[in-house]
């Protein structure tokens, strides 16, 4: 209920949800991106993104370097959507609490070109029903991979720095094999 006679305006794009959503913690200190992030639309996809730290740090590093435009945050924010749904079809074989960092190991690596390849629709004649997709996702994974790498440097975590930069390794040898040649060739 709102009284006509009261002459206080929302801003347009605001609404009571969006405001109740910043509320919610947020391990973060930049305030712009919080609400950033706390403006996705309530689905499976968008919790996965929030979930996952990984892909929280992917996001504000997305948003660091091109927040400052707002007609930049939808590009953004179908980046880190695209990355959530690949961790959506990889938590159907690898378990509902496993992580993206988790997946970008070398011993993962075909597990991780299996779920694209699932989630782009690759059929047998290597008919690909979202191509474009299968181009854009190799690049945001190997963009997760490099934020999985500073952190591990960070943290001075050989392991999960040697992880890290195999599995980039792979991606350079072979996605282009495996996933992107197919759909440039469909587009």
């Amino acid at each position: 209920h709102k009284c006509p006679l009261s002459e206080t305006t929302q801003p347009k794009g605001s609404s009571r949800v969006m405001k109740g959503r910043l509320l919610l913690p947020m391990d973060t200190n930049n305030e712009e991106f919080a609400e950033f992030m706390h403006s996705f639309r309530c689905d499976p996809v968008s919790r996965c993104a929030k979930s996952d730290p990984l892909i929280v740090k992917f996001a504000e590093a997305q948003f660091d370097k091109n927040g400052h435009n707002l007609h930049r945050h939808n590009y953004i924010r179908e980046n880190v959507r695209e990355v959530a749904k690949v961790l959506v079809e990889l938590r159907k074989e690898g378990g509902e609490s496993a992580n993206l960092g988790f997946f970008l190991a070398p011993d993962k690596y075909d597990t991780v070109v299996q779920a694209v390849k699932r989630l782009c629709g690759f059929k047998p004649g290597h008919d690909v029903t979202n191509p474009s997709l299968a181009l854009k996702i190799g690049i945001q994974l190997k963009k997760c991979a490099m934020v999985a790498k500073a952190q591990a440097l960070q943290k001075s975590d050989l392991v999960a720095e040697t992880n890290c930069d195999k599995f980039m390794q792979l991606m350079e040898m072979t996605w282009n094999v495996q996933v992107s040649s197919h759909g440039s060739r469909v587009l």
